[in-house]
């Protein structure tokens, strides 16, 4: 439970104080060649390892950890940013997430 709440922690850190909005701006415009989306993912990334690589797992099962939970905002990112602005929308991109 600690950890879920650590890299729960990490991600709204990573998502509202270190993402400027030229960032959303620009994955928003660019989508999968956005230099925004890949710092973004590069922060969470940062911040995963952070995380992961100062609890008891072992080394091998945080980089896995590391690049799963990585890659999967990337993807979700990725997908969202061509899509209207809906409640839907809205709704589903954190449950995604989660």
């Amino acid at each position: 439970m600690e950890l879920l709440l650590l890299l729960l922690t990490a991600h709204f850190i990573g998502d509202f104080y270190l993402q400027p909005s030229t960032w959303v701006e620009c994955r928003n415009t660019n989508h999968i060649k956005s230099a925004g989306l890949r710092k973004h993912i590069l922060v969470h990334s940062l911040l995963n390892a952070l995380v992961l690589l100062t609890t008891d797992l072992s080394f091998l099962a945080a980089i896995i950890a590391i690049v799963i939970i990585s890659f999967s905002p990337f993807i979700i990112d990725y997908c969202t940013s061509s899509r209207v602005n809906r409640l839907r929308s809205l709704l589903a991109y954190p449950a995604l997430h989660f």
